[in-house]
């Protein structure tokens, strides 16, 4: 087929495809720790991992649609991503530096499918030459492709349209998206250079331009998030602006205990730190040992150094479900905004980084130096135990404490979380609980569930204690509450049920705005373990969802 019908055929394709469903958002970070699972073995998952997972992690990719819709049954809001290579196309498991007949597959509907289509179908202007022949990628079997060739464009984006919609998917996870000899140039065959910058430009600017093609062909729909790499080359000249966001991997280390040195460390969180603060997609995603919790609270706490208002994390230790009790840390919204560079949070006191929380702070020191920090004050820092893989009874794994401190020692590559504001709990009657959502009016109508709550004043009391791990005996929680789907301003009031109407707000939003906020209420009241909710707009609906962190005895 020749490139205009091609081209003539991908409108098409767009043009016929089913209306799309109301978008899927991707959730606010800014209270609290969102984790994205780069992947999930759901064949072996029980219910209650099943369960766990859609209502724990924002999202994942690689999922099939029947698995999709499993998750969604539990959590309608829950995110899936398809997989594509971003500037190459897939062909097989490679041998000695060889393609084999092991051929590298990827999601269509309900299938598992071959990415490479047959040498017929393809043309030799859509591969991308160096001194003659295609570049094959010795370590994952794939072929560079020609990112401007306009033939390349049409084919390679009506088979994602067309997956995209029939996989119901929200973005295009785009792999391998960074320029490949930063990989090693004899990591392909032919050899790429190994430093060549007129090379890197000219690629870095292939990259943005096919963003701005992508960008184009996806009109809004789905999210175009490609693995952008570590960040960790000085002299990329990668412009990211145009991306919809991205998965950071390899972030704030290698991965089993492999750390940066400092300045490579530095140059990631300064990279990401212009995108953060633009609110783009990004997880930042990293291969802990799981037992070693050091290395854990040290991703951690890099991440809530940069972390903005759609930063995930996932601390990956496989296909199974896993859990980690730092994902818990109450420390709410940040009081720092994101600096330009990461040097604003430098202490030059401490020697270590620091950014303030409403309920705390995090200290991180990404140095090989052993850095003391005196407090001028009684805190109390959250020490995780345990964590890791998901039982099949679905309960989270691992627990934290939090011991009073006055002084800290951070050896090289370590963090903390220190609490010290006014929800601040005293040691041992605050108890985390990974975020679980008690309600949701967005779902099928019921006690915790629908239908939207009325505005004018009117308001609805759900009960809290026997959900998500709350005891009976619980006198607060700790909360997230979210709005969305509002025809009109408003704001809405939590509080213990029976209690008087509080005179200020927990919420204030505008039409059509999804906000949250976090927060701790009272369950103690003349109805205990209950909750008020509240709304006051002129008139319309508002749907109302509320996720718990801890509970406090």
């Amino acid at each position: 087929m020749r490139h205009g019908a091609l081209a003539a055929a991908l409108v098409v394709l767009v043009l016929l495809a089913p209306a799309a469903p109301a978008q899927r958002a991707f959730p606010d970070t800014t209270n609290r720790v969102v984790v994205f699972n780069d992947q999930l073995a759901t064949w072996g998952m029980t219910p209650a991992q099943v369960e766990f997972a859609a209502t724990r992690y924002v999202g994942s990719q690689k999922l099939v649609r029947s698995d999709a819709r499993r998750m969604r049954a539990v959590n309608p809001g829950f995110l899936v991503l398809h997989y594509r290579l971003g500037q190459a196309l897939g062909h097989s498991v490679p041998s000695g530096c060889a393609p084999t007949a092991s051929y590298i597959q990827v999601v269509h509907g309900d299938s598992w499918v071959q990415e490479w289509p047959g040498e017929a179908a393809l043309q030799e202007s859509w591969f991308f030459h160096y001194g003659g022949p295609r570049v094959f990628s010795c370590s994952w079997g794939h072929y560079l492709m020609e990112l401007d060739d306009p033939g390349w464009r049409a084919w390679w984006g009506a088979q994602v349209v067309q997956q995209l919609t029939d996989n119901e998917d929200d973005g295009l996870f785009a792999d391998s998206f960074s320029v490949p000899n930063y990989f090693g140039g004899c990591d392909f065959s032919p050899c790429l250079p190994d430093v060549d910058p007129a090379f890197e430009a000219q690629w870095a600017a292939r990259e943005h331009a096919f963003t701005d093609y992508v960008q184009g062909l996806f009109a809004g729909r789905w999210k175009w998030l490609p693995n952008v790499g570590a960040l960790i080359t000085s002299r990329d000249p990668s412009d990211l602006s145009n991306l919809d966001g991205g998965m950071v991997e390899g972030f704030a280390e290698w991965g089993g205990g492999s750390y940066f040195d400092a300045a490579d460390w530095e140059l990631q969180m300064n990279r990401i730190l212009p995108l953060a603060s633009a609110g783009k997609v990004l997880i930042a995603q990293t291969y802990p040992d799981p037992s070693d919790v050091a290395e854990r609270t040290f991703v951690l706490g890099s991440y809530l150094l940069v972390k903005g208002s759609r930063t995930y994390l996932n601390l990956d230790t496989g296909l199974e479900p896993e859990w980690f009790p730092e994902y818990g840390v109450p420390l709410g919204a940040a009081v720092d905004p994101l600096p330009a560079t990461i040097g604003s949070f430098f202490s030059t006191a401490s020697q270590v980084y620091v950014r303030r929380f409403r309920n705390g702070r995090v200290l991180v020191n990404p140095g090989t130096a052993t850095r003391t920090v005196d407090l001028g004050a009684t805190l109390f820092r959250a020490v995780p135990m345990g964590g890791g893989l998901v039982p099949s009874d679905g309960s989270a794994p691992g627990s934290l404490s939090y011991t009073p401190v006055t002084q800290v020692t951070l050896e090289a590559h370590q963090a903390a979380f220190l609490l010290d504001g006014p929800g601040t709990p005293p040691p041992g009657s605050f108890h985390t609980l990974p975020p679980c959502r008690v309600l949701d009016t967005r779902g099928e109508t019921g006690t915790h569930g629908g239908p939207a709550l009325a505005c004018g004043g009117s308001r609805r009391v759900f009960p809290v204690a026997g959900r998500c791990g709350v005891p009976g005996d619980a006198s607060a929680v700790a909360y997230n509450l979210t709005v969305t789907g509002s025809a009109t301003a408003g704001h809405l009031r939590l509080f213990a049920t029976g209690e008087p109407t509080p005179p200020t707000s927990v919420l204030n939003y505008a039409a059509g705005q999804t906000r949250a906020n976090s927060g701790v209420a009272s369950v103690v009241g003349p109805i205990p373990g209950s909750v008020t909710v509240q709304c006051d707009s002129p008139s319309g609906t508002a749907h109302v969802l509320l996720d718990v962190a801890g509970y406090f005895r």
